[in-house]
């Protein structure tokens, strides 16, 4: 019996190595992933955050390239870790594409099985463009024109400017008629989606009298909807960067979207959406309500986007 032991002693060595051998290799797997993958993880955020700031640059393609580098610095990636591509996506230089990679990054434990570094990177691609459609616009139609930034105009004027509108003081029926619907509309926005593009045109009705009452009550109660109860002027909302005005809080209740309407009949009557305009409310007397125009205001959001186009409101989107 002791000279059968003595014969079997070296198969414990050999377990033991056996055992040493899968102990370290799932070692190398435990950190050398996890490193991996946190360092990726860290480089996706990177990358994301990259393109969103680029795009909203876009197509400016030369300033889009510039701040993505810039948020890149910021975050501690070198430029050689970096990649920056421009295309298009509906029209020229609307798509920016980011890459952050790390070649040949060192591992850990794996060089033991002849893995001494591996390759990690993280892309992100963002596009700007316009809403297709909108919700939570307020109902005052807007005449197309050319917009000045900073400057106020009439969302929806009063009856001494009757001459031109015979009945029409600028509001509009959204989702049905009548001025409980129309006051609620100007207080909450419209809760519903108006789309727009080239093949089905968005037609809504005009919502004919002064309608001083719920012009004033929807008003004054959206204006004053802030944590602070207090009416921002025009300065506090906006930002002037750039040579533009651009919306610095676009959940603030003072910052309306307003649809461009093609004419202003007579009464009750169809009028065709074109678009739709950003505005900062800057006061309301008797039943006129006044907007000053920005540039830009920028939404990161879900929901149809189209082609970019000149009428102020911008949405940048992560795209998978």
């Amino acid at each position: 019996m002791k000279s059968k032991f003595k014969n079997q002693s070296g198969q414990v060595a050999i377990i033991v190595g056996l055992a040493l051998t899968a102990l370290i290799g799932a070692m190398a797997y435990v950190i050398d992933t996890g490193s991996i993958y946190e360092l990726r993880r860290s480089f996706q955020e990177v990358a994301d955050s990259c393109a969103l700031a680029g795009a909203q640059e876009l197509p400016d393609a030369t300033n889009a390239i510039q701040v993505a580098q810039e948020y890149a610095e910021i975050h501690g990636i070198a430029s050689e870790s970096l990649t920056v591509l421009i295309k298009g996506t509906f029209i020229s230089n609307d798509t920016i594409s980011v890459t952050v990679a790390y070649m040949n990054k060192p591992t850990f434990f794996a060089g033991v099985f002849g893995v001494d570094s591996t390759d990690v990177g993280a892309d992100a691609t963002a596009v700007v463009g316009s809403p297709e459609g909108y919700s939570n616009i307020v109902p005052f139609g807007i005449l197309e024109q050319d917009w000045v930034p900073g400057n106020e105009y009439t969302l929806k004027w009063g009856p001494q400017e009757d001459g031109h509108n015979h009945g029409n003081f600028g509001a509009l029926a959204l989702g049905g008629t009548g001025a409980n619907n129309y006051e609620k509309n100007i207080r909450e926005g419209y809760h519903g989606t108006i789309n727009i593009g080239s093949v089905v045109e968005t037609i809504v009705e005009t919502e004919p009298g002064n309608m001083m009452g719920p012009t004033v009550r929807g008003t004054t109660d959206r204006i004053n909807n802030y944590p602070d109860y207090t009416f921002n002027n025009f300065s506090e909302l906006t930002v002037f960067e750039d040579g533009v005005y651009k919306l610095t809080n676009n959940r603030d209740s003072q910052f309306v979207i307003c649809p461009i309407i093609d004419w202003i009949p007579f009464g009750r009557d169809n009028v065709r959406i074109l678009g739709f305009v950003p505005f900062i409310i800057t006061g309301i007397s008797g039943s006129e309500v006044y907007g000053t125009f920005i540039d830009e205001a920028l939404i990161i959001t879900e929901g149809k986007i189209a082609a970019l186009n000149e009428y102020g409101i911008r949405i940048v989107r992560l795209l998978e």
